[in-house]
C-alpha cells in the first residue's frame, strides 16, 4: 500500500491540501462524534490543513488509519485514494479552499469543520474530473497555485 506521492515528492513547506477519494460503493460510516452517515459512491474531495509540512500528511494518508483521529479517517478505509493537490502557502489557506469548493460542489455537513466556522470540509463530486477541475479552481481562489500529485496502489 504505497502511494505513487510519497513524502519526498512533495513540499515539506506548510500549507493546504485536498484529498481526491473514489468510494466505489454506498457505504454507512460512523463519523466519530458525527455518527453514522450515508455516503453514496461518488468522488469526494477533502480539504485539509498541513501547517507542519504538506509532506507529513502524505505520510499520513500512505498508510493503513490504525487509530482513527480525525473525521477523514474513518472514510479512508473505504475510499480509494486517487490524488492529492497541494498549496504551498505559510498562511491557513484551507477555509479559503472549502468556501471555494461549497460554491460548486454539494458537500458532506460538519465533516472535517468541527474546529473552524466552515459548513464542510468534505465534498461530493459526479466524477474525478470534476472534483480536480473544483479543487484546482478553489486552490487558485484561496491565492495559491496548486500542484497535483497521482495516488496509485490504495484501496480500501
Amino acid at each position: 500500500m504505497r502511494p505513487h506521492c510519497s513524502p519526498q515528492d512533495v513540499p515539506h513547506t506548510p500549507g493546504a491540501y485536498v484529498l481526491l477519494l473514489e468510494l466505489p460503493r454506498p457505504t454507512r460510516v460512523r463519523i466519530g462524534a458525527l455518527g453514522p452517515h450515508d455516503f453514496p459512491a461518488a468522488c469526494y474531495a477533502y480539504v485539509g490543513s498541513a501547517m507542519a509540512g504538506i509532506s507529513r500528511r502524505v505520510r499520513r494518508y500512505a498508510r493503513p488509519v490504525t487509530r482513527p483521529r480525525w473525521h477523514i479517517d474513518y472514510l479512508l478505509p473505504h475510499a480509494r485514494r486517487t490524488s492529492l493537490l497541494t498549496a504551498e502557502s505559510r498562511e491557513r489557506i484551507e477555509c479559503g479552499v472549502a468556501s471555494a469548493l461549497a460554491a460548486s460542489l454539494p458537500s458532506v455537513p460538519r465533516f472535517g469543520s468541527s474546529d473552524c466556522p466552515c459548513a464542510s470540509h468534505l465534498f461530493t463530486a459526479p466524477d474525478s474530473n470534476a472534483a480536480l477541475a473544483a479543487a484546482t479552481a478553489a486552490i487558485h481562489h484561496a491565492g495559491a497555485t496548486p500542484t497535483l500529485h497521482k495516488i496509485t496502489a490504495i484501496t480500501p
